[in-house]
């Protein structure tokens, strides 16, 4: 089991949230804004150090501006880096509203393994283990003019993905579309 202590919760937030037309961060469920359900979710796997990468003076903001995720990954690696006590992340994205505790907890309990842990079709949600070359690994790919995806950052280090039964979990929001049918999903699995 994993000593929740050493992994640092990542939630990226700081894109800008174009298609929807607000804040994705600020979009509210119950009365609870995204960030909140965000933090309280990874609470209630035990993670308490949490970083929120949102490029607002309050949070930690990217290394390499407009680098997308990448450059908020390569900048909580950054932060793991110089902290010296995270032995690996827990990265969420602020767009999934249908994430879940078992979800999260299926992907830290990788039993030993020193791979990144990921679901198969979406790199997001990511377990990943801290290890010194992924801050320069991390860098090349948010800085690249050619592929700057979490996928190809995937590809340079040891990683490997599950598979999870209920993928409409993993369904991220970007359009207002997208939005309602995700909160009208979870409306629906109140009532079951």
């Amino acid at each position: 089991m994993i000593e929740t202590a050493t992994v640092l919760g990542v939630i990226l937030a700081g894109g800008k949230s174009k298609r929807m037309g607000t804040d994705k961060a600020n979009l509210c469920i119950d009365g609870q804004s995204m960030l909140v359900r965000n933090q309280l979710l990874l609470q209630s796997i035990g993670i308490n150090n949490i970083l929120v990468c949102r490029n607002k003076a309050e949070y930690l903001s990217d290394i390499h501006p407009d680098c997308g995720p990448m450059g908020a990954i390569h900048s909580a690696l950054n932060y793991a880096q110089k902290n010296n006590k995270y032995q690996s992340l827990i990265i969420i994205p602020i767009d999934m509203p249908l994430l879940n505790k078992p979800l999260l907890q299926a992907l830290m309990n990788t039993q030993g393994s020193c791979s990144a842990q990921y679901y198969q079709d979406t790199p997001l949600p990511l377990f990943l283990p801290y290890h010194s070359s992924y801050v320069a690994l991390s860098e090349t790919v948010a800085t690249s003019p050619i592929n700057r995806s979490i996928k190809a950052f995937l590809g340079l280090i040891d990683s490997e993905y599950l598979i999870y039964e209920q993928s409409e979990r993993l369904i991220n929001t970007n359009s207002k579309e997208q939005w309602r049918q995700a909160v009208n999903t979870l409306l629906a699995n109140k009532k079951e």
